[in-house]
C-alpha cells in the first residue's frame, strides 16, 4: 500500500480546503490591496527571460504575472 502524504490527507478529509485561500484573494483583491507586489519584487531581482520555478503556484497568480512580463515561468502545485 502507497502512502498518502499529509496534504493527501488533508485534501481527502476536507475537500474544499483550498477555498479560504481562494475567498483571501477575492477579498483582497475587492479592497484594492497589492496582489502583483510579490511577482514585481520577483520581476525586479530576476534577469528578463529568466526561468523561473513557481513552486507550489495555485492557481498561478505570480506565475501569470511574470510570465506575462517576459520571464519562462513553470509552475507547480500538489493541489488541483
Amino acid at each position: 500500500m502507497v502512502e498518502q502524504s499529509i496534504w493527501m490527507q488533508k485534501v481527502a478529509a476536507d475537500p474544499g480546503h483550498s477555498q479560504w485561500y481562494i475567498e483571501r484573494f477575492r477579498s483582497m483583491e475587492r479592497a484594492g490591496e497589492d496582489l502583483a507586489g510579490e511577482a514585481r519584487l520577483v520581476d525586479a531581482v530576476a534577469a528578463r527571460g529568466a526561468r523561473i520555478l513557481d513552486a507550489g503556484c495555485g492557481p498561478g497568480r505570480l506565475g501569470g504575472y511574470l510570465a506575462a512580463v517576459g520571464h519562462h515561468v513553470v509552475g507547480v502545485d500538489v493541489d488541483p
